[in-house]
């Protein structure tokens, strides 16, 4: 019981710790090796929280176990979770995917694949299932406090590589917010990550993020 109550207080304590951090090794790393390049190892350095906090607070096998394919079981939440997993898809695919594949190369698409599952994978692993299977019984927490700390923690990269969609950095932390608000509910419904983290690959790569290193 005492470690688990450690564990809780260590990750309430994340987002303070790993957001600041974040933003000094970004700031370091565009220092040290430019913009690009410092951007990448930015997230190379966040992808490796993603992966460290889980490996080490819920462990291996709980990490296998996540990605069964269930559903909600109340008829209604299902439909509703279905809906809001295309509903940010029909955005991404609708304004943002257009603009970029317009001067998209092959390269481009693959190596933006390939960063969407990634960074889909690691975070949906650490915001949602991390925070729901060690506060399981707190959904405020699950939901509310992952889901803000994961849109805030946008700010980050976006103070290093400017957003061009309308209402800029405000209205994009706003939708990551809601976004997480969302992802947090549907896994803890449906006690499974699988589906958040389809939607999450499919919306990261309608952005096409491969496109700051190529351009």
């Amino acid at each position: 019981m005492y470690l688990f109550n450690y564990k809780r207080l260590w990750l309430i304590r994340l987002p303070v710790v790993l957001i600041p951090a974040c933003f000094f090794i970004f700031k370091l790393n565009t220092l040290w090796f430019g913009k690009r390049q410092g951007y990448f190892t930015g997230f190379i350095f966040y992808w490796l929280w993603c992966f460290l906090i889980p490996v080490t607070f819920i462990g291996w096998k709980e990490i296998g176990s996540l990605y069964s394919l269930r559903f909600p079981q109340i008829k209604k939440s299902k439909w509703l979770a279905a809906f809001l997993l295309i509903l940010p898809l029909i955005f991404g695919y609708g304004f943002a995917f257009p603009k970029a594949i317009a001067n998209a190369g092959s390269g481009i698409i693959v190596v933006s694949l390939l960063l969407a599952f990634v960074n889909a994978f690691l975070e949906e692993l650490l915001w949602r299932r991390t925070f729901i299977k060690i506060f399981h019984a707190n959904k405020f927490i699950c939901i509310f406090y992952a889901g803000s700390s994961f849109g805030i923690w946008h700010l980050v990269p976006l103070s290093f590589s400017a957003t061009h969609v309308p209402g800029g950095m405000i209205s994009f932390i706003a939708f990551a917010v809601i976004l997480g608000w969302l992802y947090g509910w549907i896994a803890c419904c449906n006690k499974s990550i699988f589906w958040v983290t389809v939607s999450h690959v499919l919306l990261d790569f309608s952005g096409l993020g491969a496109r700051i290193y190529f351009n």
